[in-house]
């Protein structure tokens, strides 16, 4: 009798144990469903929360469980409870070939979350066919230069997850005839599936607004490789004059200047370009008087001084592309001809149209280009010498940024005493954030410390030119290429949004000849008016990929300005006298106001259907115009011409 009730509590614990049993295999797809998990954390909730927020009129309110969760619903429906059951399903009546092909797809679902993972941390969106296509291309061309865009111990964590995951599926027919370990294995993965159900069902009852980024990060990332560029074809059959007047209606101003100072008023000059890294208006304030430093008493004769100056775009090789060409960029220049074009094969510049002159033009560097598109802005934009300061025998002892500048020093010096006419810029990183305490208490003082240590350098630079001679022939240029753009250099930057903070930026020009006021300006002005200013203080016409317009142009007042940020922010904006107005893909949704700053909050989101296709159908014709106008005037340019 003892023995018969023994055997009999055995049947109804193996008849328990079967159905757990059958979800052990769900332990393989657990390591992609924690990646995906991670990804979606680290890359939609970290990046656009306080966005989704302010876009679900949730303003100063903080997110709670269900808002958290709203984000992932999606994925925890579709990855975190259909796809386990899918697995079970196949492991339980699929053969030999269906279970391989689960584990393919367990796979490929790793290598395109480590690629997002990679995509998003770069260039700030989801990897598309032709980025990817562009750099498999660039880095089986460049082997060296590749290792900066893929983390060693990147691979290595990536190799270990594929390993676990191999591991899991293979262990999964031993762990099920294993009652003890595999009955608590498929306890486990059941529970997790109900958990995630739940965490479902959960973010389905937030309040938050669904928007394209809230969607399934998996399925957004799948939909991108899979897809097409966003760039339209509006433009593919204009004339150019067509394109010209297109360009004049969206921007609010003729392409032709009507500048009343004459002509070359720095004709003969030397021009000396000096971007700050990260170089926001709070750190150089040229809205107030500028601080004391003596560079400026060595610089006081004809200063025009920008207190209303932006660039183009968070990023530094978009704002830098816009100060050397003078153009807005477009949706991505990566999806454009620009991502290959080489030093002999030149975008058409101003310091490319004076190296054929005959003016001794350089760029100096303190870091060899690591982005692809930095690459082209430095090496493929006309410098007849492009010098890194990365590597060279000084640089562990006094810095990248510092051999540099020594060598520009040098060069500008030798030409000087040579009375060769010179064209160089300076790009120093020392003010990139994000910035020690050491450097001060708040973020402006220590970005305001940085900006003080350039104006040394400057000074250095300007004390060279004067013992050689000429420098009450140079025209400088001091300016920043972004703000202060990310979180992490500062909790108060409102990414997703197009703002002041990540684009208003200080601009002083120094031109002896010129007989600018020395009066803080207040005129709206942007990056590619440097191009069109300096063109017309050097007595060079204007190329036609330029879309800026000389500072005394009295257009400027009135026209309209564009802001660029798609890709890094999912958002593009601009701002003319009487509005700003901004346009948020990734959220969809629009924002206005009617005095011109760019403050957008939650009290700016447009409810008129009407006004918000306005401003979205602005901002996209201007992208696809950005898209042909590149396409015409920078990649099907003669090169006679470049």
């Amino acid at each position: 009798m003892k023995t018969r009730t023994n055997d009999a509590a055995a049947v109804p614990k193996k008849s328990v144990s079967k159905p757990l049993l059958a979800f052990v295999p769900v332990l393989g797809w657990l390591p992609a469903l924690a990646f995906l998990l991670y990804s979606v954390w680290i890359r939609i909730h970290d990046k656009y929360m306080k966005s989704i927020l302010l876009a679900s009129g949730r303003q100063g309110s903080e997110s709670d469980a269900a808002d958290i969760a709203f984000l992932f619903r999606q994925d925890l429906l579709w990855f975190g409870v259909v796809t386990p059951l899918v697995i079970v399903l196949a492991w339980h009546f699929g053969g030999k070939w269906i279970r391989r092909l689960v584990v393919t797809f367990t796979l490929l679902a790793l290598l395109l979350l480590y690629a997002n993972l990679q995509s998003w941390g770069q260039i700030g969106r989801f990897l598309n066919l032709s980025a990817l296509i562009d750099g498999i291309s660039f880095g089986i061309a460049n082997p060296a230069v590749a290792r900066y865009y893929i983390s060693i111990k990147g691979l290595i964590k990536l190799a270990v997850v594929v390993v676990v995951t191999l591991a899991a599926f293979g262990f999964a027919g031993r762990l099920q005839r294993h009652r003890t370990y595999g009955h608590r294995i498929g306890a486990f993965a059941l529970l997790l599936l109900i958990g995630c159900a739940g965490a479902a069902q959960l973010g389905y009852r937030s309040t938050l607004r669904d928007t394209p980024v809230t969607r399934s990060f998996m399925l957004n990332a799948a939909a991108a490789l899979t897809g097409h560029s966003q760039d339209g074809d509006r433009f593919a059959k204009s004339k150019d004059e067509e394109l010209d007047a297109a360009f004049e209606r969206l921007a609010m101003h003729p392409r032709a200047t009507q500048d009343p100072r004459p002509v070359g008023l720095e004709r003969n000059s030397n021009l000396v370009l000096f971007v700050m890294e990260t170089a926001s208006i709070e750190f150089l304030d040229t809205r107030k008087p500028l601080p004391a430093h003596p560079v400026w008493a060595k610089l006081s004769a004809s200063r025009h001084v920008g207190a209303n100056h932006y660039s183009t775009f968070p990023a530094s090789a978009e704002s830098n592309f816009s100060i050397l060409a003078g153009l807005y960029p477009p949706r991505a220049y990566y999806g454009t001809c620009m991502a290959d074009r080489f030093a002999d094969d030149t975008v058409p510049t101003l310091f490319g149209e004076l190296r054929h002159r005959g003016v001794k033009t350089a760029v100096y560097l303190p870091y060899f280009s690591k982005v692809p598109l930095d690459k082209v802005v430095f090496e493929a934009t006309g410098f007849g010498k492009v010098y890194y300061g990365q590597g060279r025998p000084q640089s562990k002892e006094i810095g990248s940024d510092r051999v540099a500048l020594n060598e520009m020093i040098s060069d500008v010096s030798e030409w000087g005493r040579a009375k060769q006419r010179f064209a160089v810029a300076y790009f120093p990183q020392t003010g990139h954030g994000p910035w020690s305490e050491a450097w001060g208490k708040t973020i402006a003082d220590r970005g305001h410390a940085k900006v003080m240590r350039q104006l040394d350098w400057l000074e250095s630079l300007v004390d060279a030119m004067a013992s050689s001679g000429v420098l009450n022939d140079t025209v400088i240029v001091l300016t920043g290429d972004h703000g202060v753009r990310t979180t992490e250099e500062d909790p108060r930057v409102p990414v997703g949004m197009i703002d002041a903070y990540p684009l208003h930026v200080p601009l002083v020009i120094v031109a002896p000849h010129a007989g600018y006021s020395g009066q803080t300006s207040m005129a709206p002005t942007s990056h590619v008016d440097i191009p069109a200013e300096l063109s017309h203080l050097l007595g060079v016409a204007p190329h036609p990929v330029g879309q800026g317009l000389p500072l005394q142009d009295p257009a400027i007042a009135s026209r309209r300005q564009f802001f660029m940020a798609n890709w890094y922010y999912g958002a593009d904006g601009y701002r003319a006298p009487s509005e700003s107005a901004m346009f948020n893909t990734e959220l969809g949704v629009a924002y206005w106001r009617q005095d011109g700053l760019l403050d957008f909050g939650s009290a700016n989101i447009v409810a008129d259907l009407q006004k918000e296709a306005r401003i979205r159908d602005t901002l996209s014709e201007m992208l696809d115009l950005q898209s042909e106008w590149i396409k015409r005037r920078v990649c099907q340019l003669p090169a006679a011409l470049h």
